[in-house]
């Protein structure tokens, strides 16, 4: 099984998915772990280091569906390209795929959580609230795409404990 997370940064996506994950036994494959990690390896800075994350963890992904593990990405998908990235990979692989976003429409809680939950990697830096907006707006976007429908919008108010049982009923449905 594939799970995709996305939403901005600071509404709850690792909390969540490392919940989530221990709930459905699956592995977690972080992006920003991943491009802090190729930044702490002397990679520069930049756009072209987002995206090769990405990359590897699309790889590490396609490797652990293969030998029948179930993957929680962490990511926030903001951009076209990275969710078809993954709809690539479902289809690659024939896996089970559901897609989450979180969602925190509280302004003032949002920055709280983004701004307070200071520096947690060692090379790559937190984003500012003032560089949210267009990835809000990109994220908006995916109403007018295919897979719109397929995704299950979650309020990050909500307790971890709340947003885990929902993503469950819509992992497993219950049965008539």
């Amino acid at each position: 099984m594939l799970i995709v997370l996305a939403g901005l940064p600071g509404v709850g996506k690792s909390t969540f998915a490392a919940a989530l994950a221990t709930r459905v036994d699956a592995v977690v494959l972080a992006v920003d772990l991943v491009e802090d990690a190729l930044l702490a390896a002397g990679l520069p800075a930049g756009s072209t280091t987002g995206v090769a994350a990405y990359g590897v963890v699309e790889r590490v992904a396609e490797a652990q569906l293969a030998v029948g593990r179930s993957v929680v990405v962490d990511a926030v998908n903001d951009d076209p390209r990275a969710r078809e990235q993954w709809i690539g990979l479902a289809e690659r692989s024939g896996a089970e795929t559901h897609w989450f976003e979180l969602r925190l429409a509280d302004p003032d809680r949002h920055r709280a959580r983004l701004e307070g939950r200071g520096q947690r990697f060692t090379r790559l830096p937190e984003p500012g609230w003032d560089t949210l907006a267009p990835r809000a707006d990109a994220l908006d976007g995916w109403a007018a795409e295919r897979w719109a429908a397929e995704r299950t919008v979650l309020d990050a108010a909500e307790p971890v404990e709340a947003l885990v049982a929902a993503a469950l009923r819509a992992v497993r449905p219950p049965r008539p």
